[in-house]
C-alpha cells in the first residue's frame, strides 16, 4: 500500500457481530461511563485545545490548504461534473464505492428504494444517483428525503442548512413531519415518517445529522447523542430485513455511543466504522456503516421500551441504553482499538497542521501540492468515476449547484417597497395550490424575505415588549 492509498483505508470492521447478544432490557440503567475512555477524551480535547491561540480565519487557510483531498472536489468539478457537488457528495460517493451498501436483494429484484435523514442540501441523494447510473443504470429507484426544512421559519439558522437549491426541485420528495420543521427529534415527526412507510419499507436509510458544537467543542459527542438515537430508531423500523443503515458519529467515548454501536452489532451482520479521505482528517467525524439488516422481529419485543425516551428527552439524559454489566468485553476491547485508531490520526493531524503552521519549511508547498494531486487522481482512479449524461441527473434541466444558499441570496439589510396599488390582483385556482400547515412558529429565527441581522432586531424588539402588536412600532 502507497502513502497515498492509507488515507482511503480508514477503516475499522468489527468482528464481534455474530457473538453480541440484545439485552432482555433498555433504557433501565443509570447512567455510567468507562475511567479509560473519559481519559482519551480529556487526552484528544486538551491536543484540540492547543487550537485556541490561533486566530480562527488563519487557522482554517492554513488547514484547507492542507487537507490532503483538497483536489477532489476541483477534480471531480472539471472532468465528471456531479450534481450538487459537495463535500457531502465525495464522502458519500466513497461510501458507496467501498461498501456493499445496495443490498443483494435490490440488485436481484431490480428496486430499490431509500431514506435519507437529516439530508440537506441533497448531497448524499445525488451522489447515489450518480452510482446508481453508472454501476446499476436498470434498478427502479425510489428515495425520499427529510431535513430541517430550510424554508421554516422557526428553525434556527445555527442547527441547519439553511440551502433549498435542490429542495425546491424535488418537495415532492422530501418529508417535514407533522410540524412541517423536519426536526426528527420531535416525535410526533418521528411518527409520521413512519407511517409513511407502514406497508412498505426501505432498502437503505442514510443519516448524516449533526448540531452546532462551536460553543462547546469538547462536548460534541454528548451534543449529538440524541439526534444519533433519534435517526437510529427510525432507521430500524422502516428498514427491510438484509437493508443497510449509514449513520455519522464523532467521537465514541460516552455510555451513549457505546450502547448505540452496541446495539447496531446486534442488529445488524456486519458493522464497519469508516472515515473517508474526503472527510477533513483533523475532525472526530466518522461513519458507521451498518449491512444485512437481521430484521425488526428481532427486536419487536423491546421497541415500546426502545423508544420509551424519545418523547421524554429528560429521560434519555438519566439512563443509559444498556448496562455497562450487560456489554461484553470483547466488544468493549474492539470499541477500544476503534476509538484509538481514529482518535490517534486525527491527533497526529492536527499537531502536523500546528507544526507546519508554526514552522514554515521551503520544500513543505511542493510536496503538498504531490500529494493532493496524488490523492485526487486517485480518487478518480479508486472510484472509477465518470460523467453521466445530463437527461439522468435528479434535476437535469437545472444546474442547481449554481443557485447558493437562500440567505446568500437575500444580501440586503433593507426592505424593498412595494407599493399595494402595483400588486396585480389575480384569482388563483385552490386545485393547483398544495397548501401545507405547520407548528405555529413563536419566534421568527430565519426568513428569505429579510436578513438574519433584521431578525436579529425583531427578536430584540419583542423580547422587550409585553404587547405583540407593538412590534409594528418598531422600525429597521
Amino acid at each position: 500500500m502507497t502513502e497515498y492509498e492509507e488515507y482511503f483505508e480508514k477503516i475499522y470492521e468489527f468482528k464481534s457481530s455474530e457473538q453480541c447478544v440484545l439485552p432482555s432490557k433498555v433504557f433501565e440503567s443509570s447512567k455510567w461511563l468507562i475511567p479509560e475512555f473519559q481519559n482519551k477524551k480529556q487526552e484528544l480535547n486538551k491536543i484540540k485545545g492547543l487550537l485556541g491561540r490561533f486566530q480562527l480565519k488563519a487557522w482554517s487557510k492554513h488547514t484547507a490548504y492542507r487537507d490532503p483531498s483538497g483536489f477532489v472536489m476541483k477534480k471531480l468539478s472539471e472532468n465528471v461534473h456531479p450534481e450538487l457537488l459537495t463535500q457531502a457528495w465525495c464522502k458519500f460517493y466513497e461510501i458507496l464505492g467501498r461498501f456493499p451498501v445496495i443490498p443483494q436483494q435490490s440488485q436481484l429484484d431490480g428496486k430499490f428504494s431509500t431514506l435519507h435523514l437529516c439530508e440537506a442540501p441533497g448531497a448524499f441523494v445525488c451522489a447515489l444517483n450518480h452510482y446508481l447510473t453508472l454501476n446499476y443504470p436498470d434498478i427502479q429507484w425510489e428515495w425520499m428525503a427529510n431535513t430541517l426544512n430550510p424554508n421554516y421559519e422557526g428553525n434556527e439558522l445555527s442547527q441547519m442548512i439553511p440551502d433549498d437549491r435542490f429542495i425546491r426541485y424535488t418537495l415532492k420528495n422530501w418529508q417535514f413531519g407533522l410540524d412541517f420543521s423536519g426536526d426528527i427529534t420531535k416525535y410526533y415527526n418521528h411518527q409520521e415518517l413512519l407511517k409513511k412507510y407502514a406497508e412498505e419499507k426501505v432498502h437503505l436509510v442514510t443519516a448524516d445529522g449533526s448540531v452546532d458544537c462551536m460553543k462547546d467543542p469538547g462536548e460534541q459527542e454528548r451534543h449529538v447523542e440524541f439526534l444519533h438515537y433519534c435517526e437510529t430508531t427510525t432507521a430500524l423500523a422502516v428498514l427491510q430485513t438484509g437493508g443497510t443503515f449509514v449513520l455519522k458519529i464523532f467521537t465514541i467515548f460516552e455510555d451513549t455511543t457505546i450502547s448505540l454501536l452496541y446495539l447496531l452489532n446486534c442488529l445488524f451482520e456486519k458493522v464497519a466504522i469508516f472515515k473517508p479521505c474526503t472527510s477533513k482528517s483533523g475532525n472526530s467525524e466518522v461513519y458507521v456503516i451498518n449491512t444485512n439488516f437481521k430484521g425488526f422481529h428481532n427486536f419487536a419485543n423491546l421497541w415500546t421500551e426502545l423508544t420509551s425516551v424519545y418523547s421524554c428527552r429528560e429521560q434519555f439524559s438519566l439512563k443509559s441504553m444498556f448496562s455497562l454489566s450487560e456489554l461484553p468485553n470483547y466488544f468493549l476491547i474492539e470499541i477500544q482499538e476503534c476509538t484509538d485508531f481514529f482518535m490517534n490520526k486525527q491527533m497526529r493531524t492536527i499537531l502536523d497542521n500546528i507544526y507546519y503552521y508554526e514552522n514554515k519549511i521551503k520544500s513543505e508547498p511542493n510536496k503538498v501540492y504531490i500529494m493532493k494531486t496524488s490523492i485526487a487522481q486517485l480518487f478518480m482512479n479508486v472510484y472509477n468515476l465518470t460523467w453521466i449524461p445530463n437527461d439522468k441527473k435528479i434535476v437535469p434541466h437545472v444546474s442547481v449547484g449554481d443557485n447558493w444558499r437562500v440567505y446568500m441570496a437575500h444580501h440586503s439589510r433593507d426592505y424593498t417597497c412595494v407599493l399595494v396599488q402595483n400588486l396585480v390582483n389575480r384569482k388563483l385556482s385552490t386545485d393547483i395550490m398544495d397548501i401545507q400547515i405547520g407548528k405555529q412558529i413563536e419566534v421568527v429565527q430565519n426568513s428569505k424575505f429579510t436578513h438574519k441581522d433584521n431578525l436579529k432586531k425583531v427578536i430584540v424588539a419583542f423580547g422587550n415588549r409585553k404587547n405583540g402588536s407593538s412590534l409594528y412600532e418598531h422600525v429597521f
